[in-house]
């Protein structure tokens, strides 16, 4: 009728593009991040640059923990993964890399380097 007026419901709906149950990226980031913590130590500051010359911004990180879970959240926000799958993607990745420092030997006298 005129002058009344119209309402069209619209929904929208977001699902991630991999809505699997573990984020790949979360497991290596946090695999990696752990090694280096053993190997360089806990809560060193530095700085990635690595995207500036591609007009992104720089990021600082008090530790790589801090790198990779900003990594493992950035897998959120871009709308590529749930949050569990993230999280769980992170914690199993801390395990793998608990897991490789326990196993890690150095090349010439075939040491363990972790202490037992």
């Amino acid at each position: 009728m005129p002058g009344e007026k119209t309402y069209v419901k619209v929904m929208t709906v977001f699902l991630p593009f991999f809505s699997l149950p573990l984020s790949g990226h979360s497991v290596i980031s946090a695999a990696c991040g752990t090694v280096l913590t053993h190997l360089i130590g806990d809560n060193v500051a530095f700085t990635d640059t690595t995207e500036k010359k591609y007009g992104q911004g720089i990021k600082s990180f008090k530790s790589f923990k801090e790198a990779y879970w900003n990594a493992s959240i950035s897998r959120i926000y871009g709308g590529i993964h749930f949050r569990d799958g993230v999280e769980q993607g992170t914690y199993l990745g801390e395990k793998v890399g608990e897991n490789v420092w326990k196993r890690a030997v150095t090349k010439k006298s075939r040491q363990v380097i972790a202490s037992k």
